[in-house]
């Protein structure tokens, strides 16, 4: 989530992508949460919430922006490599996925007993 943050103004964009990885730790925690792991999910929200983003939102902080700026290209030969790349590893998913029989497929361990 946070690298979609990234494609915005670059004076913000820092900001935002640091406010986003604290918003995907805490869902992660969440998840943990959720299947039962409250101790593993109050680690997580110290830890990297806590500590962890709080020390990249100052690393930001101290980023001097105006020399960054200048030599800021909204779209590299890297990008379009990695989006080739990705798009076609998505649409090899969605032609596989539907096409895949998964009667034979054992879910769980208990189905065996």
């Amino acid at each position: 989530m946070g690298i979609f943050c990234y494609n915005r103004s670059r004076s913000d964009v820092d900001y935002y992508s640091a406010f986003s990885l604290g918003l995907v730790f805490v869902c992660i925690s969440l998840f943990y949460i959720l299947s039962n792991s409250h101790f593993v999910a109050a680690a997580q929200l110290l830890i990297y919430v806590g500590a962890i983003n709080v020390l990249i939102i100052f690393a930001v902080m101290f980023i001097n922006g105006s020399e960054y700026s200048k030599d800021f290209h909204l779209w590299t030969v890297g990008d379009g490599v990695t989006s080739v790349v990705y798009t076609s590893l998505f649409v090899s998913l969605i032609t596989t996925i539907p096409d895949t029989s998964w009667y034979g497929i054992i879910w769980t361990w208990r189905a065996l007993i």
